[in-house]
């Protein structure tokens, strides 16, 4: 199934043990062009994946608090949530810092 992480409505409560997350980082990467390899070998069509773009750390912090809800309540008891992020704009925007 293709669709955002924070809508994983096809997913029971608490029926994953593992999560993995590697969210876009802000409006830096182009992630439909950077993907499309990966996308082609799931034969998934990218123009059917919508990613989100945010200019701001307060847009992308609110949607990452919507990631995380859904991821929250998929996970089963004591499972696991891998997030992949960084820092971006040389350094003055942390990711991390706003996930935490």
């Amino acid at each position: 199934s293709v669709g955002p992480a924070s809508a994983l409505r096809h997913l029971a409560p608490r029926s994953v043990d593992l999560t993995v997350c590697s969210p876009p980082f802000l409006d830096i990467v182009n992630y439909a062009a950077d993907n499309w390899l990966r996308l082609w070998f799931a034969g998934i069509d990218p123009a059917a994946v919508a990613i989100d773009r945010h200019r701001t750390a307060e847009g992308w912090a609110a949607m990452m608090r919507r990631v995380l809800v859904e991821e929250a309540r998929v996970l089963r008891p004591g499972g696991h949530l891998a997030v992949e992020v960084g820092e971006v704009r040389g350094g003055k925007v942390v990711l991390e810092r706003l996930v935490w």
